[in-house]
């Protein structure tokens, strides 16, 4: 049984009377220092930010926008891609150039949007699945790209450590699947071994390093919770 309040049980109005705080402030004391300072924006909100940068930057800026809890969506009578697809729509975002892409761990409703969207989607893997080639067949009935753990990219050994890539990335590229890893982040208790800079669970290691192995192996894109860092390890490598 759920508890507590969810989106589904709170008007917009209601929602607009409630700040964002960070979700591990014992991790990450500097950014909960922020702590109720921001709202919570729509996705007509989002769009128009993306928007206003873009303008700036005078180039698009990709977005790519998650679908959590599908199917306990569409059991409940709100099924998510409705309207989000309206939106896209409105906003003149449906289609191929748009620099739009939707994620999912859920099969179901990746495969909706690739029948009514002309957008990318992604199929989004969980550690530890086996990805067969028969699994990548499969996916790539109806989507895009992947975007597997970065463990099983970069596999872990026993002692937590990196080393050889696997096979996945070329595997993907083979079958014309984008490959976005999720999720790195930059504290030691989520690095692997052979990248922790000292023995303090929430000290920042080195998550550059972790960056710059996921792009030799050949991924096309890193989801994470450190951005800034992530441009920073890229902008090294040109």
């Amino acid at each position: 049984m759920q508890r507590g309040w969810f989106v589904q049980d709170l008007t917009v109005a209601e929602l607009k009377t409630l700040a964002t705080r960070e979700r591990m402030p014992g991790t990450r004391p500097a950014s909960a220092a922020y702590d109720g300072a921001e709202g919570v924006p729509t996705l007509t909100e989002v769009l128009a930010m993306v928007g206003a940068e873009s303008a700036r930057r005078g180039r698009p800026v990709g977005l790519l926008l998650e679908l959590k809890h599908a199917a306990h969506h569409d059991a409940i009578g709100l099924p998510l891609d409705v309207p989000l697809l309206r939106e896209l729509t409105r906003q003149g975002l449906d289609h191929p150039w748009a620099r739009v892409g939707l994620m999912s761990f859920e099969a179901p409703i990746l495969r909706r949007l690739a029948a009514r969207s002309r957008l990318q989607v992604v199929q989004l893997i969980e550690p530890g699945e086996e990805l067969t080639p028969e699994r990548l067949d499969e996916i790539d009935e109806y989507a895009d790209g992947i975007g597997p753990h970065a463990s099983l990219v970069l596999p872990r050994d026993r002692d937590g450590a990196i080393g050889t890539p696997s096979t996945l990335v070329r595997d993907a590229h083979r079958r014309g699947l984008t490959v976005h890893v999720w999720t790195v982040r930059g504290e030691n208790r989520f690095l692997p071994t052979n990248l922790r800079n000292g023995a303090a669970p929430d000290a920042l290691g080195d998550m550059a390093g972790h960056v710059r192995a996921l792009l030799a192996a050949g991924v096309d894109g890193v989801i994470t919770d450190h951005p800034e860092a992530a441009l920073g390890a890229v902008r090294d490598l040109r």
